[in-house]
């Protein structure tokens, strides 16, 4: 395989004020208003919100049912919507928190932050090895590799365009 140093660097360019995007520029702007209000105010209100998207939002439900039927057999209906529920409920919370931390960087929320095996990572750099994070997609999921790049190490990461030619500039 060759070796390439390809990569993806979106380019604002005028189209992207056309009036068919004026919603989607609506909506980030209203993403950012969210992230300057404190996160004990405005995380009741985006859990409540994200609740009320995952009730109507019915096909992204039914994937998560069958991604999770598929990977937890064993559990219960009851307790798959439970996990369903409360992905819906975070997902607006992950969302603003990653316009936050673009808006006003890493050290202002930094310490609302809990690692789990950061000292394993650590370690590893220390040694100068190379990682590969094997995550699921999940909403958050960009986090903590944002919170990595403000601190200094070098991260990369691979991913799926957006449909959304806004959304794919601005992410």
């Amino acid at each position: 395989m060759k070796n390439s140093k390809t990569e993806f660097i979106p380019r604002f360019r005028k189209t992207l004020l056309l009036p068919r995007y004026w919603l989607t520029w609506l909506g980030l702007a209203i993403i950012c208003v969210f992230a300057v209000i404190p996160p004990s105010l405005r995380d009741p209100v985006l859990e409540k919100l994200g609740g009320l998207a995952g009730r109507l939002g019915k096909s992204a439900r039914q994937r998560a049912r069958i991604n999770l039927s598929l990977c937890f057999p064993e559990y219960s209906q009851k307790e798959r919507e439970k996990i369903i529920d409360a992905m819906f409920a975070t997902a607006p919370q992950a969302i603003v928190l990653m316009a936050e931390l673009a808006l006003f960087g890493a050290d202002k929320i930094s310490h609302r932050i809990r690692w789990n095996g950061l000292n394993f990572i650590e370690g590893i750099a220390h040694n100068n090895e190379k990682v590969i994070f094997l995550v699921p997609h999940a909403w958050g999921v960009d986090i903590p590799a944002m919170l990595m790049a403000a601190s200094g190490r070098k991260v990369a990461a691979m991913f799926h365009n957006q449909k959304n030619p806004v959304v794919d500039y601005v992410w």
